[in-house]
């Protein structure tokens, strides 16, 4: 049964709420691209028409564009603190994926307050995000921070990534995906490799900097507009109905 409305979820000092991007009213988007523009990351030193090395911002119009493709299966999980800060958020869009038999969770967007990484919130906002469907084929993101795949990779009830699979369906997944950003991306995966050239100029210092202390890390380096195509499988629910 598809989810509907919103729920609460409380954890030690911190609220979980998800809800559908129907139920979104201006006044939480307008927070959510505030919290981005403040948390997100800044523009590359090379990226052109904006100002190098400067918080890269969202107006609320490209927040809807972007992340509440189509709101009826849209989801917005934020995390509160008890004092009401917005401190995480999550944003998630579904759909039925028929060759795979299931459906398809993609992270559209994740980001965690700088002052409260790594205590497991962006690990709870993906689980929260991806728990409405039980009948679940695929997780995962596109995304220039390691950290950011390692999240969902910790929170999808599958395996890590494994580009030879992702190879088998990425190509796939974006056309199904109807996500006008991704349609016209060049795709660049291997056994070693998964990446898509979005041509989104964020700074890759700090990214490179953690590569490197990321010994088992299967996804590749990125480029300069690169980001990491990052997703997780299970069964092919099709296949397995054959067995």
């Amino acid at each position: 049964m598809d989810f509907v409305g919103s729920i609460k979820v409380t954890d030690p000092y911190v609220i979980y709420m998800r809800r559908q991007g129907c139920m979104a009213d201006e006044g939480l988007l307008q927070e959510c691209a505030r919290f981005y523009s403040e948390h997100f990351g800044v523009w590359a030193p090379n990226a052109k028409d904006v100002t190098p090395k400067t918080p890269i911002k969202l107006r609320v119009n490209q927040l809807k564009e972007r992340f509440l493709l189509q709101k009826e299966n849209s989801y917005i999980v934020t995390a509160h603190r008890s004092d009401g800060e917005l401190i995480g958020q999550c944003f998630v869009t579904r759909f039925w994926y028929e060759k795979g038999g299931g459906y398809v969770s993609w992270i559209t967007h994740l980001v965690v307050h700088k002052n409260h990484r790594h205590y497991g919130i962006g690990k709870r906002l993906c689980h929260i995000a991806r728990e409405i469907d039980c009948k679940l084929f695929a997780v995962g993101l596109v995304s220039a921070n390691p950290y950011a795949v390692r999240t969902m990779e910790k929170s999808s009830p599958f395996v890590s990534c494994d580009p030879v699979k992702i190879r088998k369906y990425a190509s796939d997944l974006i056309s199904v995906s109807g996500i006008p950003y991704f349609q016209n991306c060049k795709l660049r995966i291997d056994k070693n490799t998964s990446i898509i050239h979005t041509d989104f100029m964020i700074d890759h210092t700090e990214i490179n900097a953690i590569l490197r202390e990321e010994p088992d890390w299967v996804l590749g380096a990125l480029a300069d507009g690169d980001e990491f195509f990052a997703f997780t499988f299970g069964e092919d629910m099709n296949n397995a109905s054959k067995k």
